[in-house]
């Protein structure tokens, strides 16, 4: 059966303190898309609210670390909608921390379903970006994993992961917070565990992991469990 694959990236944008933001549509009407944001470290932990059109987008979960969200979001499209053939989406912020700098990117994703699943998470400070566990809990799935580091440093594939083999889909270095979005093939159930990269110093990350079962007629869909988090000293994976 056909995997999942992590297809095409909208532009990266950015905006400081309440500013809006305006993020463009990867080229392709059809597929997921997911809407990778998230905010520079701050002294405190932001407590920002990010509001777009709701017909858009729904929530998916948050990685939260030390003093950095991470929020992702998720649709799919097949072409025929108004919202499908937008080339860009505004995001209003509300009760931002001024002079943080937030940022967003949409990925898409081609031949998956929305149902995510195995949900994990990774917090670093260091000179090194931790990889997220995510675990497939069916066959012909497609890993991700979606990493904030809080300066403008380059992203490089995860190595030393097992269970699994991390690729590099995406990398927004010479932006500041920089994005990346890695992809691993799973097909059949297991977990994909932990792995890292280098930094040229010492920055704080924060990163998610989850997997997507393929739309392909006849892949099971396993039934998973919803929780939520609200400790922001830890790393932590919580749904909305």
């Amino acid at each position: 059966m056909s995997l999942p694959v992590a297809s095409t990236n909208g532009t990266y944008a950015s905006a400081v303190g309440s500013l809006p933001l305006e993020v463009s549509f990867p080229a392709g009407s059809s597929g997921v898309f997911i809407l990778n944001l998230s905010h520079n470290p701050s002294p405190t932990q932001v407590t920002a609210t990010y509001t777009f059109p709701t017909s858009m987008f729904s929530a998916m979960f948050t990685a939260t670390g030390n003093q950095i969200r991470h929020f992702l979001y998720i649709r799919k499209a097949d072409g025929s909608t108004t919202e499908a053939t937008s080339t860009s989406v505004t995001i209003t912020i509300s009760g931002g921390t001024s002079g943080v700098r937030h940022s967003v990117q949409i990925h898409r994703i081609t031949n998956a379903t929305t149902e995510w699943e195995g949900e994990g998470a990774a917090f670093g400070a260091t000179t090194s970006c931790p990889a997220p566990d995510a675990t497939a809990l069916g066959s012909s799935r497609l890993a991700l994993a979606v990493a904030m580091i809080g300066s403008a440093a380059a992203s490089t594939s995860f190595s030393g992961e097992t269970g699994g083999d991390w690729t590099l889909a995406l990398s927004s270095s010479g932006n500041s917070p920089a994005l990346c979005l890695q992809s691993a093939g799973m097909a059949s159930s297991g977990t994909i565990t932990g792995g890292s990269f280098g930094l040229s110093s010492s920055f704080q990350t924060v990163s998610g992991g989850f997997c997507l079962p393929s739309a392909t007629p006849g892949v099971s869909l396993a039934s998973v469990s919803i929780f939520e988090s609200a400790v922001f000293s830890s790393p932590m994976f919580g749904r909305f």
